[in-house]
């Protein structure tokens, strides 16, 4: 399942943020059966394919202290980066794991702010009904009869350490989850997928009670964006063996990513319409 549209080229965008995966282009001698992949061009100069977004790149002949080899390795041992569907799926799940770190950093402040309440409960009740008795001062100078202080202070003496104690075992718990789906989702790991998508499960009845009860834009946000990375996990992912599982997932990468075709023979694109033409002209 691609995420980008299917106009944008996200092979192209990786090469121009990382560089282009051209093998050729370290080598001491270009021969005639490396014309998919290098052609001499010029005095000391060669036209190199990136075997990532196939376009060809004019280098200079490498000196002699950057050759990686006197000629082209052999099939199995040329680099095989990633492209296609398969380097959109990657890049759709680190953006994922992005939005796990995210969460990871927002419920480690939430772990430090209950931790500090935990180790300093009884001064900072002894501290809010100080301030409220203030408050109450001044309020009685203004309406004798109002008085919000012995609600509050009942409120604040309820509080005990072992619900802050609960809590904060709670954050960080989450915390450390997010920390873990965040690494090995980045890291490409198929399990770290299922545990982000049984996990966000579990929120769901949580996310729709809140929406139910409170619609705000951020609950009917959170909401669908759980329902997204549920549905793109499951679905594009093809885990819990939908839609054939992991096995149909490697067939279809390995039809897109058939190395000895991409080695011996560049891929042919259709000439673009003149709307493309004229599309790629605006300013």
């Amino acid at each position: 399942m691609r995420i980008t549209p299917k106009r944008w080229s996200i092979e192209t965008i990786m090469c121009g943020m990382r560089g282009h995966v051209a093998p050729a282009a370290t080598v001491a001698t270009i021969r005639p059966q490396d014309s998919a992949l290098a052609h001499p061009s010029g005095t000391d100069a060669r036209l190199c394919r990136c075997v990532r977004c196939d376009t060809w790149v004019d280098y200079r002949d490498p000196d002699e202290d950057l050759v990686s080899s006197d000629v082209l390795a052999a099939e199995q041992e040329l680099p095989k980066p990633l492209r296609g569907r398969a380097l959109d799926e990657r890049i759709t799940v680190r953006g994922i794991a992005v939005l796990a770190w995210f969460n990871a950093v927002l419920f480690a402040l939430v772990s430090l702010f209950l931790l500090v309440l935990l180790l300093g409960l009884p001064e900072i009740q002894s501290f809010a009904s100080t301030q409220l008795q203030h408050l109450q001062s001044i309020i009685s100078q203004y309406r004798p009869t109002d008085s919000v202080v012995p609600m509050w202070e009942q409120r604040i003496d309820d509080l005990q350490r072992w619900q802050f104690a609960v809590l904060l075992a709670l954050a960080v718990g989450y915390t450390a989850l997010q920390v873990v789906e965040a690494v090995f989702l980045w890291r490409g790991k198929r399990w770290a997928e299922y545990l982000t998508a049984i996990e966000s499960a579990l929120f769901l009845p949580y996310l729709g009670y809140n929406v139910v009860n409170d619609p705000t834009p951020l609950h009917i946000g959170s909401l669908i964006l759980q329902l997204a990375i549920i549905g793109y996990l499951v679905m594009a992912k093809r885990l819990f063996g939908v839609r054939g599982g992991y096995r149909r997932l490697q067939e279809l990468f390995s039809q897109e990513m058939n190395w000895p075709r991409i080695y011996q023979q560049p891929p042919l694109r259709e000439p673009p319409t003149a709307a493309q033409i004229r599309r790629s002209l605006r300013p």
